[in-house]
């Protein structure tokens, strides 16, 4: 590998990672300071806590990954969080109210998606 091409994987990484970073501090602080408003849509109002909880791995993860000049670690975190996402959607995805049912699919295509991202960030940051 050239330098110039080691040097432009560089660049479009740390712009990667830090979009996740800063993507992970956001949900959480939106899961954090409205649980309610988050869990109600996917049918787990009962869940609020949990959403809460959520959230905090989510800005710790973020700040993780924005504060430390080797993210790795963090990067895997989150891919981590992304499977007790999808475990904790799971149940409701097949739900017999359709709005919860689509919030659901929708939220777990999200996390599919943002999980990807992780998993590649991760492999590519180490």
């Amino acid at each position: 590998m050239t330098q110039a091409k080691g040097a432009q994987w560089t660049a479009s990484r740390d712009m990667l990672v830090t979009g996740l970073g800063w993507f992970s501090v956001g949900l959480g602080l939106v899961e954090f300071l409205a649980p309610r408003r988050v869990a109600e849509p996917l049918g787990m109002s009962d869940r609020a806590t949990l959403v809460q909880t959520y959230g905090l791995r989510e800005m710790i993860a973020g700040l993780g990954i924005l504060l430390s000049r080797k993210p790795t670690t963090w990067l895997w975190a989150r891919a981590a969080g992304d499977i007790l996402d999808m475990a904790a959607l799971a149940p409701r995805m097949g739900s017999s109210n359709r709005s919860v049912q689509k919030a659901n699919n929708l939220a777990a295509l999200t996390v599919a998606v943002i999980g990807v991202l992780d998993v590649y960030s991760a492999m590519k940051a180490r």
